[in-house]
């Protein structure tokens, strides 16, 4: 087995970045019927595929005589990267970026049985047929500019990342205060029927206190959406099916908001 480089590991690493994401920006674009950035950057590299891709490669060249162990060892490795990723990710940002929730013999919308065997089968195709002529093209790469376009290549990449995670945690902190926002409007509206029902007296004074207050809501609710930038736009409009457990009506009004 052909031993390779830390920056020929990162050259397949970015190449199957970017292959993922013409990949998926490919599929979704067809079925949303026009053009869609995939993923969580945005430059246009999925990082999951690079990182499947990589693992994918670890654990199936060993053993790439044996197709059975080729499919058992990439389809638990990369179901294991998945269900991480995707949890890791809804913890810190409350963003579900991916979800199979509709699919049979799924575990929390991470991960589901059609796409961990898809996986294995991946896993052979990858190492036997895709990854032959892209490492023939690495490996014929001078060392010297193989190693000048991996630093330029990260440099992009790492900014990125870095920009990408804070316009998620940026729209994390927007579904919040829009959630909080909603709960007091819809409290105020709640009393505003209970009182109507028990006395007109405290309804109308109740109303005239109120009044200023549900305005006021509706007014920052509205604001706090727009407080959604470019970069942070991008990442929801690329995020087509993404959804958020604890912020569920909050995070549908900004994708409402940004698809009109």
């Amino acid at each position: 087995m052909y031993t390779y480089t830390w920056y020929q590991w990162l050259s397949f690493f970015f190449i199957y970045c970017f292959i993922g994401w013409c990949f998926e920006s490919t599929y979704v674009s067809i079925r949303k019927k026009h053009f869609v950035n995939r993923g969580f950057l945005h430059i246009p590299m999925l990082p999951i595929y690079g990182s499947g891709a990589i693992i994918l490669l670890f654990v199936s060249i060993p053993v790439e005589n044996n197709y059975f162990l080729m499919f058992i060892l990439g389809m638990i490795a990369a179901t294991l990267l998945e269900y991480v990723t995707g949890a890791v990710m809804e913890a810190l940002f409350k963003v579900k970026y991916w979800d199979y929730s509709n699919q049979k013999f799924n575990y929390k919308g991470y991960i589901c049985l059609s796409s961990s065997i898809t996986w294995g089968f991946f896993a052979i195709i990858l190492t036997k047929i895709i990854h032959r002529p892209i490492e023939s093209v690495v490996l014929d790469l001078d060392k010297n500019m193989n190693m000048v376009i991996v630093i330029v290549v990260s440099s992009i990449f790492v900014a990125d990342v870095i920009v990408s995670t804070h316009a998620a945690w940026d729209i994390r902190k927007v579904i919040e205060k829009m959630t909080l926002l909603k709960e007091e409007l819809e409290g105020l509206e709640e009393s505003l029927k209970q009182l109507s029902a028990e006395n007109k007296v405290r309804l109308e004074n109740f109303k005239e206190e109120s009044k200023e207050r549900i305005k006021d809501l509706k007014e920052e609710y509205k604001g706090t959406a727009n407080r959604i930038n470019f970069f942070n736009s991008s990442l929801i409009k690329g995020n087509p099916s993404a959804s958020s457990k604890h912020f569920r009506e909050a995070y549908e009004d900004l994708k409402n908001k940004f698809r009109k």
